[in-house]
C-alpha cells in the first residue's frame, strides 16, 4: 500500500538564546577556567582565539524531551473521529476511533506552560454519518487518567489459549478457530515458535469493522516508498510470517518537524507477499503510525493490494500499544483458508500477543474480515484490469505515506520468515535467501531525517529514524572499540574530516586506517592498524593498537608516540596543539584497570606524559581543550581545567564525543557540545544523547550506535552502529 508522492520538507530547528546575564557569567566562568587550566598546566601558548563557527552542516533539533501519553475522550460508542488542535487545519488530523465503551483512545502531549496547543477537537461520524463534536482538554488530569481497553466488553468470541499437543489438531480447524497458519516444527522451527507463542495465549478475536477510507496503490519499484528489505531468490513465496514490535514514538520530535505541510506523519509497518517490482497481488498486514504535533495513534490493517474492491477501504479492529508485539502472518489460500498459491484467496492473521487482541482474516463469508478473492493473474490474462502476479517475493518494510517521518525513540524490529513453494517449509529469511534486495532510505538530501535499515542475524529486519544518512563503507565494530574520528573541514568537506577503522582484523587484532576524501573510504599506507583512532582540530589523527602501542600522523607518515615503547594506551583523545606539541594535545588511558575496571589518565604536555587526576574507561576531548570521561559505572564528567566534574543531570554513558561551542559564543555549554550513547543496549547500539543547555536535559536524538565523533569546528556527529554501518 502508498499514496500519492508528496514533497519532503525540510526542517531547521534552532535553539533559543540564553539570557544576557547568564551569557555574561557563563563567559566569566569559561575564562575563570581556562585560567585556572594554563596555571595548573604551565602552558606557555597563548589561549585560544575564539572562533565564529560556521552554520552547521545539519541542523541539531532542540527537543523536548516529553514523551506522549495515553489519553481517552467519553463520546459514544462506534464513531470514526478526527482529532487536531483547536483553530488548527483539520486536513492534518490524526484519525482515532471509539470502543464500545464510548471512549476514544489514543496518546496525546499533556500540555505544559507556554505551550501553543492546549487543546484539541474530535470531529466524529457515526455509522449512518451523523456528525458529532467533542473537547479535548490536555491541560486536564480527567484526558490522562489510565482507562485500559476491555476486551472482554468488546464485539467478539475468546479465544482460549491452545492446549494439549499442538500438532494433533488439523490445520484446517486452527485456521478457522483463530489460531493462524501453523508452521512445521521439523522444517520451520524459528517460524513454528513464534507461531507457537501467539497460539497458546488468550485472545479475543474482535469482530467489529473500522473503515478505512484511504485506497492506495502499490509502488512499481523498489524506491518510493518502501524502507526494509525483500526477499525474491527462492520463488514462489506462498506465506510469510513474523513478529512486529511497536515503538515509542517521540513527542514533537523536530528531525522530521510534524508541522509539515497540510497533512499528518503517517508510515505503515508491516510484512507481506509480492508487490514488489510488480505492483499487483500484494498480500500485507501490520499496523499504522498516524501522528501529528500532539495527537499519535496506532490501528492494525490488513490488504489485498492493489485495486482489489474486496480490499481496499479495510483498516483492523484493534489498536496496538506502544511497547506491544503484534504477530502477522499473510498467506495466498483457498476458500477454507488452507496455504495454497493458486487457491484464489488471500488470508491475514494479526494478534496483538501482548493485549490479546486478534484480526482472523481467513473466511470469504466473514462479515467482519474476510479473506480477500483474488482478481485475474497477468499470467493468463495479462489484459485483465488489475491482473495480478503473485509469490515472486516476501517483503518485511516501513513504508512512508506522508510528507516526513516520524521520529521513533526505539527501533522498530520485524522477526520472521516466508514459506517456499521449492522447499516447501518457512525456509526463507533475510539472512538465507539467495536474493536480498535491502529497501534503503530514499529521501535523499531533501529530508532532514532518514530511516536507516539494517539486518540482524536471527531473521531480524531493524528500522531507526534519525538524522544520520548512511555512508558507504564499514568499520570495526567491535566492543570498546574506537574506530570513528572525525577532524576539522581540512578537506572542504561539509560534513568535517573523517578517519575509520576497517571492518576486518589483521593476525594482530588490528584494523586497517581509512580516511574520507572526495567522498570514498582510502586505505592509508604503511599498514597503519589499530583499534582506537582520534583527532583533534588540527587534523592529526593518533592510532593506538591492540598491544597498546600510541602513534601519530605527521602529514605524510606516522610516527611513534613519545614515551615510546614503555607507553601503553586503551584509549585516546586529542585536543588542540600546543607550543610544545603541534599535532595536538593527547589524552589516553592507560593499560591497566583499577579494582572498579577503570584506567589511569595520563596527558602530553610539552612532550611529556603527566598523570592527571581521575580514571575511566572513555574519554574524548573537545575543540578547546575540555576532555570529558565515562567511567565503568557509566557515570559521565568534564575537566574543567583543574579538575573533574560530575556531568550536568547525571546521565548514564558508554560513550562520549565532544563538539564545538555553537556560533563561538558560548552560548550552550562552556565546555564543549557534548554527545552521549547511553548505557541500556538494543540489537542496533546505544541511544543517542545530546546535551541542551536551555532545558538542562539529555535530549535523545532518534538513532542509536556503539561509537560516536563529532567534528570540532562544524559539530557534525559521526556514528557507527552494531552492524559497523557508518552515518553521518
Amino acid at each position: 500500500m502508498s499514496e500519492t508522492a508528496r514533497p519532503i520538507a525540510i526542517f531547521r530547528t534552532t535553539r533559543p538564546a540564553v539570557r544576557l546575564a547568564g551569557f555574561i557569567a557563563t563567559v566569566l566562568a569559561f575564562t575563570a577556567v581556562y585560567t585556572l587550566k594554563a596555571q595548573a598546566q604551565d602552558l606557555t601558548q597563548a589561549a585560544p582565539e575564539v572562533q565564529t563557527v560556521a552554520p552547521r552542516a545539519h541542523a541539531i533539533p532542540a527537543g523536548s524531551g516529553r514523551s506522549f501519553t495515553e489519553a481517552s475522550v467519553f463520546a459514544a460508542p462506534g464513531l470514526e473521529c478526527k482529532v487536531y488542535p483547536v483553530g488548527g487545519n483539520s486536513a492534518r488530523a490524526v484519525r482515532v476511533y471509539t470502543d464500545s465503551d464510548g471512549f476514544a483512545r489514543f496518546y496525546a502531549l499533556r500540555a505544559a506552560a507556554g505551550d501553543k496547543t492546549r487543546a484539541l477537537t474530535m470531529d466524529c461520524v457515526d455509522a449512518k454519518g451523523k456528525p458529532s463534536t467533542y473537547p479535548v482538554d490536555l491541560t486536564a488530569d480527567e484526558t490522562f487518567v489510565p482507562r485500559p481497553l476491555d476486551l472482554e466488553s468488546e464485539p467478539g468470541i475468546d479465544r482460549p489459549a491452545l492446549t494439549g499437543d499442538p500438532l494433533a489438531y488439523p490445520q484446517s480447524e486452527l485456521i478457522q478457530a483463530g489460531y493462524g497458519l501453523r508452521p512445521d516444527p521439523a522444517t520451520s522451527p524459528e517460524a513454528y515458535q513464534r507461531w507457537l507463542n501467539s497460539a497458546t495465549r488468550p485472545a479475543r478475536m474482535l469482530t467489529s469493522k473500522r473503515p478505512r477510507p484511504a485506497t492506495q496503490k502499490v509502488n512499481q519499484t523498489a524506491s518510493p516508498y518502501w524502507t526494509g528489505t525483500a526477499i525474491t531468490g527462492k520463488q514462489s513465496y506462498i506465506s510469510v510470517e513474523g513478529n512486529i514490535s511497536v515503538p515509542k514514538v517521540i513527542a514533537n520530535g523536530d528531525e522530521t518537524g510534524y508541522d509539515v505541510g497540510d497533512n499528518d506523519v503517517h508510515v505503515a509497518v508491516w510484512n507481506g507477499l509480492g508487490g514488489f517490482g510488480t505492483g499487483s497481488g500484494l498480500i500485507q498486514g501490520g499496523y499504522q503510525i498516524d501522528v501529528d504535533e500532539s495527537v499519535l495513534s496506532f490501528d492494525t490493517f490488513r490488504e489485498y493490494c492493489c485495486g482489489n474492491p474486496n480490499s481496499n477501504g479495510y483498516k483492523g479492529d484493534f489498536s496496538p500499544k506502544s511497547g506491544d508485539t503484534v504477530y502477522s502472518e499473510e498467506w495466498y489460500c483457498d476458500k477454507n483458508g488452507n496455504l495454497s498459491l493458486n487457491g484464489g484467496y488471500g488470508c491475514t492473521y494479526l494478534h496483538d500477543t501482548t493485549s490479546g487482541a486478534v484480526l482472523n482474516c481467513v473466511s470469504p463469508t466473514s462479515k467482519t474480515c474476510w479473506s480477500v478473492p483474488a482478481l485475474p493473474l497477468c499470467s493468463v490474462n495479462p489484459k485483465a484490469s488489475g491482473c495480478e502476479t503473485i509469490g515472486e517475493a516476501a517483503e518485511f518494510v516501513i513504508e512512508l505515506q506522508g510528507p516526513a517521518w516520524p521520529d521513533l525513540g526505539n527501533e522498530v524490529t520485524l522477526t520472521g520468515s516466508a514459506y517456499s513453494s521449492q522447499t516447501k517449509s518457512y525456509s526463507q529469511t533475510v539472512n538465507n535467501d539467495p536474493t536480498l534486495n535491502m529497501l534503503n532510505d530514499f529521501t535523499g538530501q531533501s529530508s532532514p531525517s532518514h530511516m536507516n535499515v539494517s539486518i540482524g542475524s536471527a531473521s531480524q529486519t531493524y528500522f531507526n529514524v534519525s538524522q544520520f544518512a548512511k555512508v558507504s563503507g564499514t568499520a570495526d565494530n567491535a566492543a570498546g572499540a574506537q574506530t570513528i574520528a572525525v577532524g576539522s573541514n581540512g578537506n572542504k568537506s561539509s560534513i568535517g574530516d573523517p578517519w575509520m577503522l576497517g571492518k576486518s582484523a589483521n593476525s594482530n587484532g588490528d584494523h586497517s586506517v581509512y580516511h574520507w576524501v572526495n567522498g570514498a573510504w582510502v586505505q592509508m599506507p604503511n599498514g597503519a592498524a589499530g583499534t582506537q583512532i582520534a583527532i583533534g582540530k588540527d587534523l592529526y589523527p593518533w592510532l593506538a593498537n591492540n598491544a597498546g602501542s600510541l602513534f601519530y600522523w605527521n602529514g605524510s607518515s606516522w610516527q611513534n608516540a613519545p614515551g615510546y615503547p614503555g607507553l601503553c594506551a586503551s584509549h585516546v583523545a586529542v585536543g588542540p596543539k600546543s607550543t610544545g606539541d603541534p599535532y595536538g594535545t593527547p589524552w589516553t588511558l592507560g593499560c591497566h584497570g583499577n579494582s572498579n575496571g577503570d584506567r589511569t589518565i595520563y596527558e602530553l604536555v610539552n612532550g611529556s606524559w603527566q598523570q592527571m587526576p581521575g580514571a575511566g574507561i572513555v574519554i574524548a576531548d573537545g575543540p578547546n581543550g575540555f576532555p570529558w570521561l565515562a567511567n565503568k559505572a557509566g557515570s559521565l564528567f568534564y575537566w574543567n581545567g583543574v579538575s573533574w566534574q560530575n556531568a550536568p543531570a547525571n546521565p548514564c554513558a558508554t560513550s562520549v564525543a565532544v563538539g564545538p561551542i555553537n556560533d563561538g559564543l558560548f552560548l550552550e555549554y562552556p565546555w564543549g557540545d557534548a554527545w552521549i550513547l547511553g548505557c541500556t543496549k538494543g540489537s542496533n547500539g546505544y541511544s543517542i544523547y545530546q546535551y541542551q543547555l536551555q532545558s538542562n536535559s539529555w535530549v535523545q536524538i532518534p538513532g542509536s550506535a556503539l561509537q560516536i565523533s563529532v567534528s570540532p569546528d562544524l559539530g557534525v556527529p559521526w556514528i557507527v552502529d552494531a552492524n559497523g554501518n557508518i552515518y553521518e
